[in-house]
């Protein structure tokens, strides 16, 4: 199996998936959301237009809403900052089930040879995701609100600066990790050598 690429730079590295599956490993991402749990809560957040959009969505743990500046408060807001508990097919890997259509499309990324295995690709990845790593999610929120960010992408450099860490996963093939913690790189990588290459140390990632 193609490893993928694991680059860093201070505070902050990038996972990427091999060229050959363009996709990162299910199994990969679980053995990782298993190592940081054991020391972190984490948290999907994302943007919902409204506190009603907010209040429909499921496994919500908190919100924080957003000003918008004045173009906010003439359209009525800029939307809420909503922190959910992760998707079940993070744990799960029996959760998804893929149509035959997407499993011919990986099985034909692969390798000649390579093996097929169906939890590489079950973990249930929209084209943006976002996870927040946090000592104390009541804490992370409460400084937050008190900040009145505008944006989404405030919210998103507020999590990499006071929490432990920021998550960011694109394309369903690139994993950037923003952190605040040094400690985070190795504890997220631990014992995933099968699926991961060797750090190499750049001045910059390439995003």
């Amino acid at each position: 199996m193609d490893k993928c690429t694991f680059q860093m730079e201070p505070g902050a590295c990038l996972i990427t998936a091999s060229p050959s599956t363009d996709v990162l490993p299910g199994r990969m991402l679980r053995g990782m959301v298993r190592n940081l749990e054991r020391r972190f809560e984490l948290y999907e957040y994302s943007l919902a237009r409204s506190q009603k959009e907010a209040d429909a969505m499921g496994n919500v743990e908190a919100v924080v809403p957003l000003s918008g500046g004045i173009k906010g408060k003439l359209s009525g807001g800029a939307g809420v900052v909503v922190f959910q508990r992760l998707h079940p097919s993070f744990y799960d890997p029996n959760y998804v089930t893929l149509e035959p259509e997407d499993e011919e499309e990986f099985r034909f990324r692969l390798q000649p040879g390579e093996p097929f295995i169906v939890e590489d690709y079950t973990v249930a990845l929209p084209d943006e995701l976002f996870i927040a790593v946090t000592d104390d999610i009541k804490l992370l929120v409460r400084v937050m609100s008190h900040l009145k960010l505008t944006e989404f992408a405030d919210a998103r450099e507020a999590v990499s600066k006071l929490g432990v860490a920021n998550l960011s996963v694109f394309e369903e093939a690139e994993l950037l990790v923003e952190y605040d913690e040094s400690a985070v790189p190795g504890i997220l990588a631990g014992g995933l050598d099968e699926f991961l290459e060797p750090p190499e140390h750049v001045d910059r990632l390439d995003i």
